[in-house]
């Protein structure tokens, strides 16, 4: 370990390229190889639409839009939607990669870069930021204005800190935990610590560098829709997913604490140290340590402060997914920092301790990855391209959440069948029910791709679905029109078409006899029919073509793997 350190020291740059080239290798493959889950092609989706549509005016956006329109520029080079999904999650490996490389960069400026060596690479390793770091949301940038702004704000430079508190609110919501955290941290240190004119100056600094960030976003968007319309979309209509509790998920916290002990641990001790620390300590700390000499800002209490408040804003916070914990892992890392800084001046641990601490913080994740990478993203890539491959430039498809980034999804009511709205549909009335098909039905969505939100439907919509599409290749469902009891059809989409039914059916349509082996050209229109019962008329993209099996889901255990 000794040589270790001195490495780190001499070879500190060096030595975090190589931590990051770690930190590219393995959530690149996680990014090649595993699922992606829901939100992903949700965010996706909404990303896509800034390229001929204006937030606000032209659609609600879920978040505030800042880290759309940075996602936004891998994706114009897409021409598919997996390429696009790739392009955006592989662009933001390379966002976090420079991060990685800035933050160390700064942290190196005030501790021992040995600490800042070992700290970042627990960081890099740490399950849930490797699983989580480069998924497609807007978690991970708001994050990183967060981590920036913390570390503009112990070099003392509150306007830049501010302004990058700022853009986190503007990446989203969760980035007011970063502003709220500071303002705790330096009122208590104004009202505790230095009660002064420059204190006080600081905190407006701060705080008007922030508000500035938000009433030019405010302007901006004003101008082009309306006040209204921003303030609504930005405050008012999340308020049930805000501050109500949905989902019962307080799991995901043991998830990620199980997963990750000695992370948390070393975090945990880190914020003790800034606790405990005497202030004559100063005496014995080297130029590039975390503490000023005494008299000046009070970047202990000030950093601890922020630590503490950022975690009850985490703990209080509703919806903990396992994404969500990126916006903490990041303030962890830097306490992590600071205790094996001060161990490493003023040791108060056992040498061998510490050195198993790191090793169990580095090795333990590690045992994790053969695990992850057994999972595959090819069943929801093929299924994907499938159902792209079927639909023309006007068409639009069903799937209870937005899966393809140039095709419209069938009904925006539809479009996000997540457990609440699954309970509010199974809830609705009889004709409430009939009315909701009926508005499916004249949406005529080309192609439905099957999932858990489809299987867990049931009612008028469960019954139209499995009445008007069939199973065509793994998940990709096709439009059918049943022909029994009737005498004139209304085709949807110019096409070929078979029969399917009976083994020996037999359907005249438009005054001519066809067979299941015939392939029948169609187009959009009413057309003659009579035949057997129970005999269909299909939809056939590829004739002969058998069905595969259908998965059992796109998205298995996407959070609890």
């Amino acid at each position: 370990m000794q040589s270790g350190e001195n490495f780190c020291e001499r070879r500190f740059y060096t030595s975090v390229v190589f931590i990051c080239s770690l930190y590219a290798l393995l959530a690149g493959l996680y990014i090649a190889r595993t699922p992606l889950v829901m939100d992903e092609f949700q965010g996706a989706y909404l990303v896509s639409r800034l390229e001929h549509e204006l937030p606000y005016r032209d659609f609600r956006p879920y978040k505030n839009v800042l880290g759309y329109y940075l996602q936004a520029i891998p994706l114009k080079w897409s021409h598919s939607t997996w390429q696009g999904l790739m392009s955006i999650k592989f662009a933001t490996l390379g966002v976090n990669i420079v991060a990685i490389l800035s933050a160390a960069h700064l942290l190196a400026k005030r501790f021992r870069r040995t600490a800042v060596c070992f700290g970042t690479l627990m960081f890099v390793v740490m399950t849930t930021f490797l699983e989580r770091s480069a998924v497609l949301r807007v978690d991970m940038l708001t994050a990183w204005f967060g981590l920036f702004s913390l570390l503009f704000l112990l070099d003392r430079r509150f306007l830049v800190a501010g302004l990058l508190a700022g853009l986190s609110f503007l990446v989203s919501q969760k980035g007011i935990y970063y502003s709220g955290a500071t303002a705790v941290a330096l009122g208590g240190h104004w009202a505790l610590a230095q009660r002064d004119r420059q204190a006080f100056a600081q905190g407006v600094t701060f705080a008007t560098a922030s508000i500035a960030v938000f009433l030019a976003y405010l302007a901006f968007w004003t101008w082009h829709s309306s006040l209204e319309q921003v303030i609504a979309h930005m405050f008012l209509s999340h308020g049930k997913i805000a501050f109500g509790n949905l989902y019962n998920i307080r799991h995901f916290w043991w998830q990620t604490l199980s997963r990750n002990p000695v992370f948390y641990g070393l975090a945990a001790a880190g914020v003790w140290t800034l606790l405990r620390r005497e202030p004559e300590e100063s005496t014995q700390e080297p130029a590039n340590s975390a503490s000023d000499p005494p008299g000046s800002f009070d970047q202990r209490r000030l950093l601890a402060t922020y630590g503490l408040v950022l975690l009850a804003c985490c703990v209080w916070h509703k919806q903990p997914w396992p994404y969500f914990f990126v916006l903490l892992i990041p303030t962890c890392y830097v306490m992590i920092v600071v205790f094996l800084d001060s161990e490493w001046r003023v040791p108060r641990w056992p040498p061998l301790a510490i050195k198993l601490a790191i090793g169990m913080a580095t090795l333990l994740p590690l045992i994790r990855v053969p695990h992850v990478l057994q999972r595959s993203n090819a069943t929801q890539h093929q299924n994907i391209a499938w159902a792209e491959s079927l639909l023309g430039e006007n068409d639009n498809y069903f799937a209870g959440m937005r899966l393809l980034l140039r095709h419209p999804h069938a009904l925006h009511e539809l479009a996000w069948l997540d457990e609440p709205r699954r309970r509010e549909l199974r809830e609705q009335s009889e004709d409430e029910q009939l009315h909701l098909v009926a508005k499916f039905d004249a949406a005529c969505p080309k192609v439905v791709i099957w999932n858990y939100r489809l299987d867990e439907l049931d009612g008028a919509l469960r019954t139209f679905l499995e009445e008007h599409y069939r199973p065509w290749r793994g998940n990709v469902w096709v439009y059918q029109e049943p022909l029994a009891g009737r005498t004139t059809v209304d085709i949807r989409f110019a096409g070929g078409y078979r029969l399917v039914g009976p083994p020996t059916a037999i359907a005249r349509i438009d005054g001519k006899d066809y067979i299941a082996t015939d392939t029948i050209p169609l187009e959009p229109g009413e057309h003659t029919v009579s035949s057997e019962l129970g005999t269909h008329l299909v939809y056939a993209p590829a004739a002969g073509e058998s069905p595969l099996p259908k998965p059992d889901s796109l998205f298995t255990n996407p959070y609890s793997y």
